[in-house]
């Protein structure tokens, strides 16, 4: 995780290589303010904080951003763009969310209503799991199976 200042850093060092100059940038101004004066130079910050090895993102021990969380136009300030690092970033340690596939089997009803309810409830089915997660997903099908076996002895 990065803190406040290495964000305030990255946004900073970024903004003066795409401006073209050095020089101070004051974080309460707006980005067309500090020299951030074009869309394309407003995509090219985005591009340098999220992908730059030396200065943006993924130069402070590993770290990355996804460039859809960099949602700025000239008129955002620079406080939020560093705002925008600060609470986006992930660590080298820090896992995407679980992948898994999902299907739901629904069955067709047999005669009766209890029947007809039981058969429209989803079914989990087809883990598709990453490196390192099979005990979340046996967690998973464990529970589904317990709150399975439940609502069958609530039924009876």
């Amino acid at each position: 995780m990065l803190d406040h200042l290495e964000a305030e850093q990255i946004v900073k060092d970024c903004i003066r290589r795409v401006r073209g100059f050095g020089g101070g940038v004051d974080s309460s101004q707006k980005l067309k303010e500090v020299g951030i004066q074009t869309p394309d130079m407003v995509k090219d910050l985005r591009n340098t904080i999220a992908t730059d090895q030396g200065i943006g993102v993924p130069s402070v021990r590993d770290h990355r951003i996804a460039l859809s969380t960099l949602s700025m136009t000239m008129n955002t300030k620079v406080l939020q763009v560093q705002n925008m690092v600060l609470f986006n970033v992930k660590g080298p340690d820090e896992r995407e969310a679980l992948i898994a596939k999902v299907t739901f089997e629904l069955t067709a009803p047999k005669a009766g209503r209890a029947n007809a309810e039981a058969a429209t409830r989803p079914d989990i089915r087809g883990f598709v799991v990453g490196e390192g997660e099979a005990d979340t997903v046996e967690s998973a099908r464990s529970n589904v199976s317990t709150k399975k076996a439940s609502k069958k002895g609530k039924g009876k």
